[in-house]
């Protein structure tokens, strides 16, 4: 069965491209979810993977973000992973869209570290892990995440991926890993995953989606998986560009 599998930072919502034409704007005064809606279904993906979601429709300007991109980009099933909250924004995490059923479907916590940098900028991380049931009978393995920027974050990111993963078994792993290619993190992955990121040009980037000048949005896969194709559009909807593969399972 072949897949068409999107991973994609929203940013929470935020309008990229209207944020370089009004600099002085909020977050909250460029939120347009249906903007970011509309980017999604272009690709007409089976299952999305997001990144910087704002789960927060108790607080003014934001919503049930996860909901409202599935609703609007027609996937039945959907999951939000908090990774933290805020008093003044709400919960903050990843969140998973599939057309597909997910069971089970967890977050599973990323160890902080400890000790930390007094100068260091440290955020709690969570991966969601799904088994997404296809119709072909086959139970595909997906996580989703997004990492710290501290390399003692991706250590323990890349630490707790490895030991959610079966090699043997169908899987996609995904997300924002704010890692360069070369990174000795990556290569660690890479031990185990098989990158999509093979099949596009070196020279290939994704972030910020304006002007690209580093690489570090991530499908990979293991077990039975097969990448056929991948894109990395010229879009500017997010201040990341959207990463789009089809896979054979």
């Amino acid at each position: 069965m072949t897949l068409t599998i999107m991973t994609f930072n929203i940013q929470h919502g935020v309008d990229h491209a209207r944020r370089l034409r009004t600099p002085d704007l909020s977050d909250v005064q460029l939120i347009d979810l249906d903007r970011a809606a509309k980017a999604i279904r272009r690709f007409r993906p089976d299952i999305v993977s997001l990144n910087e979601v704002r789960d927060a429709a108790d607080k003014p300007g934001f919503s049930a973000q996860t909901r409202h991109l599935a609703e609007a980009c027609g996937f039945p099933y959907y999951f939000f992973g908090e990774a933290l909250s805020s008093e003044t924004y709400g919960p903050y995490g990843n969140a998973l869209l599939s057309k597909y059923p997910m069971d089970p479907v967890e977050r599973v916590m990323i160890p902080d570290p400890d000790p930390v940098r007094p100068d260091g900028h440290y955020e709690t991380r969570c991966v969601i892990c799904a088994s997404v049931h296809l119709p072909s009978g086959t139970e595909l393995s997906v996580m989703n995440t997004h990492f710290g920027l501290e390399p003692e974050e991706a250590a323990n990111a890349v630490d707790t991926v490895l030991s959610l993963t079966d090699p043997a078994k169908p899987t996609i792993f995904m997300g924002d890993l704010n890692l360069e290619p070369n990174s000795p993190c990556i290569q660690k992955l890479h031990t185990v995953y098989q990158d999509s990121a093979d099949l596009l040009p070196e020279d290939t980037k994704t972030y910020p989606s304006h002007t690209p000048e580093v690489k570090i949005d991530y499908i990979m896969a293991c077990g039975t998986c097969r990448f056929l194709h991948v894109e990395v559009p010229e879009l500017v909807v997010s201040d990341h560009r959207p990463y789009i593969v089809q896979v054979e399972v």
